[in-house]
């Protein structure tokens, strides 16, 4: 999967989302992806091969309900992708965030 492709399937989940950041505030759900530090194959102080990595962040009010009904739809994008999970609170914000990373192909 390419970061366009990517973004058109998240995007067709029908949730705001957006690449980086919003330009205004948004009302959960919602979902961000970033692109973070790259995987590299690397020896004799070279870089050989640089694999891209991204962030997919998902923010709900809850983890039952619509909230879970957000991540298994971020799974099922993901479903051919090996990707980890990590969920968390962010009380300043009443928002529950699941994190999905993994390597993505490079690409338009």
């Amino acid at each position: 999967m390419t970061l366009k492709e990517l973004h058109v399937a998240l995007k067709a989940l029908g949730y705001p989302t957006a690449l980086t950041q919003f330009k205004k505030p948004q009302s959960p759900p919602y979902i961000v992806y970033i692109l973070t530090d790259p995987e590299n194959f690397s020896g004799d102080n070279m870089v050989y091969h640089s694999t891209p990595t991204v962030q997919v962040e998902v923010y709900t009010k809850d983890l039952t309900s619509t909230g879970l009904i957000v991540v298994n739809a971020v799974k099922n994008v993901l479903k051919d992708i090996y990707y980890t999970t990590e969920y968390g609170y962010i009380s300043e914000e009443k928002l529950y965030m699941t994190v999905f990373r993994f390597s993505i192909e490079e690409g338009d």
